[in-house]
């Protein structure tokens, strides 16, 4: 984070490749107002993009954790034995065709 004492400036980059740089002391009432709004939303779209990362690592993870629990339920309602398919329920196999 920019410290406090840190003279604000917009850097705007042109085509060239060179950076022309607008001091914010500089600048008319009217362009800090536009400076500090733009400042404002660029700050939000970080939040915003940082919390829908979050989020969207959450909902992954569920749903790996609903995906995990799902694959040991069938594991150990089915078991495989020389290829045929046997049922696991109630602790008796039964061979199912």
């Amino acid at each position: 984070m920019a410290d406090a004492n840190e003279e604000k400036k917009l850097v705007i980059q042109v085509k060239d490749g060179e950076d022309i740089v607008y001091k914010y002391d500089d600048m008319n009432d009217g362009q800090q107002v536009l400076f500090m709004k733009a400042e404002l939303l660029n700050k939000e779209l970080q939040e915003l993009k940082n919390q829908s990362e979050y989020k969207m690592e959450q909902l992954q993870i569920l749903s790996n954790h609903y995906a995990i629990t799902l694959q040991n339920s069938l594991q150990k309602e089915y078991q495989f034995e020389n290829g045929e398919k046997y049922e696991t329920k109630d602790e008796s196999a039964t061979k199912t065709q």
